[in-house]
């Protein structure tokens, strides 16, 4: 006896399509203190990619005097990729171009004396699964006297990643982006001091209280939680790593989900 079966198969076409995400936490801080930025980039192509780009900023300024780059904190290397660059760009200096692998993220050269780092770029080559998520987390440092002691008494700074991914079917490039508000560092205190009776007479106790309070800061409260980023972007959160892992007021893992 001999049976068949029978099932249907439809082949489409290639398509490319690049998902990015940034997000900044705390999303405020005092002049002086740190902030970590995540950046991720997924293949949402229904195939590999031949190449997949992280341009950081993807528009703007964004990293300068006030805001330097302290290290990278987190590295996922994308599945599929058999090779990778960083571009380091300055604000006086030539471009940097350096290696980088799956078994953990690049060391930031240091810039000469009066020169910072302004970006990076991170390129990745070879047969980058469909699917798959490349990101980075770093740390900016402030500068504690970049917020002037006067109205506002803050600075809202946004920052944009773009990401770029190539395979047969073309190139597409998105940008996500966050925000992160940076305020004058203002410490005070108020001091109440209270007598209970008001009155008493000769040879009574009284007790005397006293108290200190936190006086309200003069800056403005943090609006609530939203993201400058492109309507529809969502927020993305690099799985985690598989692998060991100019002064400019225009520059404009929490974890970032990254959908699916």
């Amino acid at each position: 006896m001999s049976r068949t079966a029978s099932a249907a198969l439809q082949i489409g076409p290639l398509n490319v399509r690049v998902t990015p995400g940034k997000t900044i936490t705390p999303g405020e801080v005092p002049a002086g203190g740190e902030f970590s930025v995540a950046l991720a980039a997924r293949n949402a192509s229904n195939g590999p990619l031949t190449s997949l780009v992280i341009e950081e900023p993807g528009s703007g300024a964004f990293l300068s005097e006030e805001l330097t780059f302290a290290g990278f904190t987190g590295w996922t290397w994308p599945s599929g990729a058999t090779a990778g660059t960083v571009v380091w760009h300055f604000a006086s200096a030539s471009d940097q171009t350096d290696p980088i692998s799956a078994t953990g993220a690049p060391t930031a050269p240091t810039p000469a004396s009066g020169d910072w780092i302004t970006g990076f770029t991170l390129s990745y080559t070879g047969e980058i699964a469909e699917g798959t998520t490349a990101g980075a987390t770093f740390t900016v440092q402030t500068d504690p006297g970049m917020i002037a002691d006067a109205a506002p008494f803050y600075e809202d700074v946004a920052n944009v990643v773009g990401v770029t991914g190539t395979n047969p079917a073309g190139t597409d490039t998105e940008t996500a982006s966050d925000d992160v508000r940076i305020y004058f560092p203002e410490v005070a205190l108020e001091l109440e001091k209270t007598v209970r009776p008001a009155l008493v007479t000769p040879g009574a106790r009284c007790s005397p209280s006293s108290r200190r309070r936190p006086r309200p800061s003069r800056r403005a409260s943090r609006r609530p939680a939203s993201s400058s980023r492109t309507p529809g972007t969502p927020r993305m959160t690099p799985p985690p790593s598989g692998t060991p892992s100019a002064r400019a007021r225009s520059r404009s893992w929490t974890s970032p989900r990254v959908p699916r």
